[in-house]
């Protein structure tokens, strides 16, 4: 009986000792406006690759599409495939983050797409998304209630929405 009191207290003290430390390093954090297109994207399949006759280690498919986003405005739509990024071939997700993260928010970009098919050409406004600024001595990694999650989660405690695209393990939205 006296070793579990003895644990729970102890783990009564790290969830208050955690959530100290996660307070005072908060204050230390900052954010920043960066550019978005608001699709999530996979790697196109074989099956799918197969029957369009496109060749392999190119192009994304779109899981899924944000409402309201910049993608969602220009007709982007689920199950359409990223071909291209102005004038870049798109081979990977990775690479669709960094070339919208190189853009400025409200700039103008082309994004060319299959959609059963066909290709399209539309022009995109970026939009802008609060973007947390992440570092050891931020609180990353520091859960719902002060536990950590190393390296899983930039989110603030208690802020349910983010903790579950988080924990859902879904590509970031680009």
């Amino acid at each position: 009986m006296k070793k579990m009191f003895l644990l729970g207290l102890s783990s009564l003290y790290f969830l208050f000792a955690g959530t100290a430390t996660f307070a005072e390093e908060e204050s230390q954090c900052s954010s920043q406006k960066v550019a978005y297109l608001g699709v999530a994207t996979k790697k196109v399949s074989n099956e799918v690759r197969y029957q369009l006759g496109l060749d392999d280690g190119f192009y994304l498919s779109v899981e899924n599409v944000g409402v309201g986003t910049p993608a969602n405005e220009a007709g982007i739509r689920q199950f359409d495939i990223l071909t291209q990024f102005d004038d870049q071939l798109l081979v990977n997700h990775d690479q669709l983050s960094a070339l919208v993260k190189s853009k400025a928010i409200g700039d103008s970009v082309s994004i060319t797409y299959l959609r059963k098919g066909k290709e399209t050409k539309v022009d995109v406004f970026l939009g802008g998304i609060e973007k947390r600024k992440v570092s050891a001595s931020c609180g990353k990694g520091f859960g719902f209630n002060g536990f950590p999650f190393p390296g899983k989660s930039d989110c603030s405690i208690g802020d349910l929405e983010c903790h579950k695209k988080w924990n859902k393990g879904s590509s970031d939205e680009k």
